[in-house]
């Protein structure tokens, strides 16, 4: 038979432990809530999403632009436009625009008069414009996978006037 005495000591330590993780766990309970009451999470990360049509006049440039396009762009973005149609939408809160200046300027060269919007009006307006942050670094950060991407230059024919003018496509060897 094997008896096991435990000096008081080793109690005090284990009762110890047991009490450092039960406010670790408690703590982090309490930051959670905190976090979920003001709204730093979101409770619903697929809210609705309703696309509209909405006249390009009636939107407004946002008050602080995170991008300044130049016309070499505008008008490549006109070409893409010509050849494929508009696909995608503008983010606006309300009638500002949060993402989409440049998308809207080379709309206008072509006449269109209303273009998909997608109103955050469910952000703040400080939520808006990290999500307009957030949204232009995701794509600029992301790297081209430069096996596929050659393979599906090398198998395009592309018109003349197509530029690839990205520094990232430099890399591109044929």
């Amino acid at each position: 038979m094997t008896v096991t005495i435990r000096v008081r000591n080793s109690l005090k330590t284990e009762a110890n432990r047991k009490t450092k993780a039960r406010r670790a766990e408690n703590t982090n309970r309490v930051e959670l809530n905190d976090t979920l009451a003001h709204g730093k999470w979101r409770n619903d990360l697929l809210p609705s999403t309703i696309v509209e049509m909405r006249p390009v006049s009636s939107l407004t440039p946002a008050k602080r632009r995170l991008h300044n396009a130049s016309t070499k762009q505008t008008s490549k973005l006109v070409k893409s436009v010509q050849r494929f149609g508009f696909r995608g939408c503008i983010f606006v809160r309300g009638n500002a625009i949060v993402d989409g200046h440049t998308r809207i300027e080379a709309l206008k060269q072509p006449n269109v008069d209303q273009v998909p919007c997608i109103d955050l009006k469910d952000m703040s307006e400080e939520d808006a414009a990290l999500f307009m942050v957030g949204y232009q670094e995701t794509a600029k950060s992301a790297e081209y996978n430069l096996d596929d991407l050659r393979t599906i230059v090398s198998e395009q024919v592309f018109p003349a006037d197509l530029e690839f003018t990205s520094s990232r496509m430099n890399c591109l060897t044929f």
